[in-house]
């Protein structure tokens, strides 16, 4: 019998250092499971990610992804749904996502990982944008941006 998964306990972060989370977000397919490892690095360092912005949504509306052999933390449904637009089926990405990356309940963190964040996104190799899922009148605009992407 399968164990129920463990809720997401994050590992404190050094301030000193100006350490950051990212997350290594598993290849899957769009009706797989979410899944990935938070990575702590130092923000200094300069290894590549990719930055996430996004609307939040309601907060009260939350998915999980999983995080590890048997964890899980709970997000947005609106959150959830650009994880599966964006992850890729045959790589991982490493991306930074305020609301996965920084652990909300911790308030010192909070505080010090957001007056951090106009150089985590302008550090960032790739900054994403979700608005959310697709009206049928934006289909074409979004085409146009899928081909400019592989052209970069």
């Amino acid at each position: 019998m399968e164990q129920p998964p463990n809720i997401y306990a994050y590992q404190a972060l050094n301030a000193a250092t100006r350490e950051i989370r990212v997350l290594k977000l598993h290849p899957g397919r769009e009706a797989d499971k979410i899944s990935g490892e938070l990575l702590t690095t130092v923000f200094d360092s300069r290894s590549p990610y990719d930055a996430l912005s996004y609307q939040w949504g309601n907060p009260t509306v939350t998915k999980p992804i999983y995080l590890g052999p048997n964890e899980e933390l709970q997000i947005t449904s609106f959150l959830r749904e650009a994880l599966t637009f964006i992850r890729k089926h045959d790589e991982v990405i490493i991306i930074w996502i305020d609301a996965i990356c920084i652990s909300q309940k911790d308030v010192s963190e909070r505080n010090h990982q957001v007056s951090m964040m106009k150089e985590i996104y302008s550090n960032a190799r790739t900054v994403r944008v979700w608005l959310n899922q697709e009206i049928d009148s934006s289909s074409p605009c979004f085409a146009i941006l899928a081909k400019l992407d592989k052209c970069s």
